[in-house]
């Protein structure tokens, strides 16, 4: 349902850029319906900033084109697909939350096989945010409140799915308003991330 063939591609993955990203995503919501669900899910590699793939280019790119193969081959009825950032990937698609749960943990195994099968011995894995749409919203602020799933996703301890009724409800559990328990996410991502690149470097 998406074409990939337009010049506005990421140069490594061969998907749209963010800005067509969203405008395809703008487009499908313009056009959404009350009666059918819409999902946004982003596939956020984990890798930390300064690791070993991320300094060596070429096996980065390697790294983040298997993550748009298997993506590619796997979203057939996606309203639209691309790459969002350095290590993100989005997918906007006509699923449920259930489906959209099953459809991004399908993904999530097919991803991690794949590394596996180029290197039996790999460990690297995606996080999953999803946000099912209750009615139509602007892109930039839904694409921000799924991307606060991914980074509680990874909070959790990575390779898994965070969806925003689960975000929710840990909130309520904890007691802590859902911004301020973010940020706490946020907080405990980033020291990790720095925590591992003081390992590499020494």
């Amino acid at each position: 349902m998406f074409d990939n063939s337009l010049l506005d591609a990421d140069a490594d993955t061969g998907l749209p850029r963010r800005m067509e990203f969203e405008y395809r995503a703008h487009v499908s919501l313009m056009k959404a319906s009350s009666e059918r669900p819409l999902s946004i899910i982003l596939f956020s590699f984990d890798t930390e900033k300064l690791s070993v793939d991320v300094l060596l280019g070429m096996r980065y790119g390697d790294n983040v084109k298997l993550i748009a193969e298997t993506l590619r081959r796997e979203t057939k009825h996606a309203y639209a697909i691309g790459r969002i950032d350095r290590v993100t990937f989005g997918v906007l698609a006509p699923f449920s939350e259930e489906q959209a749960e099953q459809y991004a943990d399908k993904l999530r195994t097919d991803i991690k096989d794949a590394f596996i099968n180029r290197n039996p011995e790999s460990k690297k894995t995606v996080s999953v945010g999803v946000l099912t749409l209750s009615r139509p919203g602007q892109i930039e602020s839904l694409l921000h409140d799924a991307n606060l799933c991914v980074v509680a996703a990874k909070a959790w301890g990575r390779d898994c799915i965070c969806t925003w009724r689960q975000l929710e409800a840990k909130s309520i559990e904890q007691g802590i308003p859902l911004n301020l328990l973010t940020m706490e996410y946020k907080i405990r991502v980033d020291a990790e991330i720095m925590a591992s690149n003081v390992a590499f470097q020494t």
